[in-house]
């Protein structure tokens, strides 16, 4: 957190925007909202990046693109991660004890 960077988190859980606001609330350059991106309201180009970590694609992208795309200044980025399962069968994947 220490980047000279702001940063706000959006997160639908009660339970992890708590832990994150106990992990990171001592950072000044940090604020963390329990709330729902779709309906969140944020100021419009505003964001020089846009994260989003594992969470995009449970959100329809005819509402998720075109708000990220508002959000960001000229020039700002969107980014994300996603987690991909290659199989839901368990025989499938190696158990490591």
């Amino acid at each position: 957190m220490k980047t000279g960077c702001q940063y706000l988190g959006i997160e639908l859980g009660e339970n992890l925007a708590s832990l994150a606001s106990k992990k990171f609330g001592n950072y000044s350059n940090f604020s963390i909202v329990n709330g729902d991106f779709e309906k969140y309201e944020l100021q419009e180009n505003h964001y020089d990046l846009v994260y989003s970590a594992a969470t995009i694609q449970w959100i329809p992208e005819e509402i998720a693109f075109p708000k990220i795309y508002k959000l960001l200044k000229k020039g700002g980025y969107p980014a994300e991660s996603l987690m991909r399962m290659i199989s839901l069968s368990i025989s499938e994947h190696t158990v490591i004890t």
